[in-house]
C-alpha cells in the first residue's frame, strides 16, 4: 500500500473519496484564509493609521474634522465594494470562482501599495485627497468579490459535514489581517519615534501590501474550480444575468443576507477599526500602546473561530449567529461602560478580546449561511451582493458614525447604542431567510456531498 503522509501522516491505506474530499476542502480552506488575511490587512490599515493620515492629507484647524473625514473615506471604499460585487460576482458565476480571487487579492494589495507612495495635501495640494478617495473606491471595487468569494469556494470545496468548519477559517483570515494590521502599526511605533512616524513611517506598513497579495496569489494560481461551479456549466444552470436573477427571483433572501452583513460588520468594525482611534482619541490612550490592545484582543478571539466552525456544522448556522447576535445587544452597554472607565490597557484588553470573539462567533454563524441561501448558478453574485451592500450599510460608516455620536452626545458610551442597533437590524433579517428556500437550507447541508 502506498503511504500517503499528507492524508493519513505514517497510517499506510490507499485513500477514500472522503480523504480527497477533506484534502480538497483544506486546500481551499488554506487558499481563502491567506487571501483573506491579505485583504483585509490591506483594507484595513488604513484605519490604523488613521491618525497620521488624517492630518497629511485631509488637514484642518479642528483636529476633530481631520479624524471625521479622514474615517468618512475610509468608509467611502466600501461604497464601491457592492459594484465589484456584482461584476466581479457575475464573473465568478459565468467563468469561475478562482478567477476572481486571482483578480481581487492582486487588485487590493496594489490600491494599498500605491497609497503609500502617494504624495501628501502638502506636495500637491487638493489633488491628495482627491487620489485617495479615488485609489479606495478601486481598492473598495476588487475587495468587492474577495471574501464572498472565498467562502462560496470554500463552501462548494468542502463536505457538507464539515462546511462550516472549512468554512470558518476563512472568515477568520479577516480577524488575523486586522490583527496583522495592528501589529505592523505597533512595531512601526517601537521602532520610530512619533515624528517620524507622521513624516514617512505611516508609509511603511501600506508598501509591505505589496508582497503580502503577490503571495496570497501565488498560494491561489495551482488551484482549480470546485466540482460543484462545474455542473453550472450545463445550458439549463448558466444564468445570462446573475444579479437580474437575484433581484428577480430571491429578493426576499438577498435583504435577509443584507441584513446579516449589516449586523456582523456594523458591530465587527466598531472593534477592529474604530477601536483604536477611539483609545487614543475618545479615551486618550498612547497609539503605541493601542495598537498592541487591538491586535491582543483579535488574537485572543481567534480560538473562537474554529468553534463556532465546529459548532454551526452541529446545531445550523442560525443558532450560532442568533446566540452571539443576542449576546452583543445585551453586553454592548456594559462593555462600552467598562472601557470608558477602564484605566488599564490590560483591563481594556480583556475586555475587547470578549468583544470581538462574539464578533467572531457571529461573522462566523452568518457568513457561512450566506453562500448557502443562494443556488450555485448565482451564488456568488448573491452573497457577494448580500455582503457588499451590508457592509455600505453597517460597517463602512461605523467609525465615522460612532466619531460622531461620541461628539454629539458628548458620552463615549454613545457607540454601544449603534451596536445595539444593527444587532436588532441582524435578527431581523434571519426572519426573512425563513422562506421556503432558506428552510431546505438544512437539510440541504446534510444532504450534499461534493465528489
Amino acid at each position: 500500500m502506498q503511504i500517503d503522509d499528507d492524508l493519513h501522516g505514517s497510517v499506510s491505506r490507499p485513500p477514500t473519496t472522503t480523504d480527497v474530499t477533506d484534502i480538497k476542502a483544506r486546500r481551499a480552506s488554506i487558499a481563502g484564509f491567506v487571501g483573506t488575511v491579505i485583504e483585509y490587512y490591506d483594507f484595513s490599515i488604513y484605519g490604523f493609521l488613521t491618525i497620521y493620515f488624517a492630518t497629511l492629507f485631509f488637514p484642518n484647524e479642528n483636529p476633530a474634522v481631520e479624524i471625521i473625514t479622514a474615517l468618512a473615506v475610509f468608509g467611502s471604499a466600501y461604497i464601491a465594494r457592492p459594484l465589484g460585487g456584482v461584476v466581479l460576482g457575475w464573473y465568478g458565476d459565468r467563468v469561475g470562482r478562482m478567477p476572481v480571487l486571482l483578480i481581487s487579492v492582486i487588485g487590493v494589495g496594489v490600491c494599498a501599495g500605491v497609497i503609500g507612495l502617494m504624495p501628501t495635501y502638502e506636495h500637491i495640494g487638493l489633488a491628495a485627497p482627491i487620489l485617495v478617495v479615488l485609489v479606495r473606491l478601486v481598492q473598495g471595487f476588487c475587495a468587492g468579490g474577495e471574501v464572498m468569494g472565498a467562502l462560496t469556494y470554500v463552501a462548494e470545496s468542502s463536505p457538507a459535514r464539515k462546511r462550516g468548519f472549512f468554512s470558518s477559517l476563512t472568515v477568520m483570515g479577516s480577524s488575523v489581517g486586522f490583527a496583522l494590521a495592528a501589529v505592523s502599526v505597533g512595531v512601526m511605533n517601537a521602532l520610530v519615534d512619533d515624528a517620524a512616524m507622521a513624516s514617512w513611517g505611516w508609509r511603511i506598513p501600506f508598501l509591505v501590501c505589496i508582497p503580502l497579495s503577490i503571495g496570497a496569489f501565488l498560494v491561489r494560481r495551482h488551484l482549480s474550480d470546485s466540482m460543484e461551479f462545474a455542473k453550472t456549466g450545463e445550458p439549463n444552470e448558466i444564468v445570462e444575468a446573475p444579479v437580474v436573477e437575484v433581484l428577480r427571483n430571491h429578493a426576499k433572501t438577498l435583504l435577509g443576507g443584507i441584513a446579516l452583513a449589516i449586523a456582523i460588520t456594523g458591530a465587527g468594525y466598531v472593534g477592529l477599526s474604530y477601536m483604536p482611534v477611539y483609545l487614543v482619541k475618545t479615551l486618550g490612550f498612547e497609539p503605541s500602546a493601542t495598537s498592541w490592545v487591538v491586535a491582543g484582543s483579535i488574537v485572543a478571539a481567534l480560538v473562537i473561530f474554529p468553534i463556532a466552525g465546529r459548532l454551526s456544522d452541529q446545531i445550523g448556522r442560525r443558532r450560532v449567529f442568533i446566540w452571539a447576535t443576542s449576546l452583543y445587544a445585551v453586553l454592548a452597554y456594559p462593555i462600552f461602560m467598562a472601557i470608558s472607565i477602564a484605566d488599564n490597557l490590560v483591563v481594556i484588553w480583556l475586555i475587547l478580546a470578549i468583544f470581538m470573539m462574539l464578533s467572531g462567533m457571529q461573522s462566523v454563524g452568518a457568513m457561512t449561511l450566506l453562500p448557502e441561501v443562494f443556488p450555485a448558478k448565482v451564488r456568488m453574485t448573491g452573497s457577494a451582493l448580500s455582503h457588499n451592500l451590508g457592509i455600505v450599510l453597517g460597517g463602512a460608516f461605523a467609525g465615522f458614525i460612532c466619531a460622531q455620536l461620541v461628539r454629539v452626545t458628548g458620552s463615549a458610551i454613545a457607540p454601544a447604542y449603534f451596536v445595539i442597533a444593527v444587532a436588532i437590524v441582524g435578527l431581523g433579517g434571519l426572519v426573512l431567510l425563513r422562506d421556503p428556500a432558506a428552510a431546505r437550507i438544512d437539510a440541504m447541508s446534510k444532504t450534499i456531498e461534493h465528489p
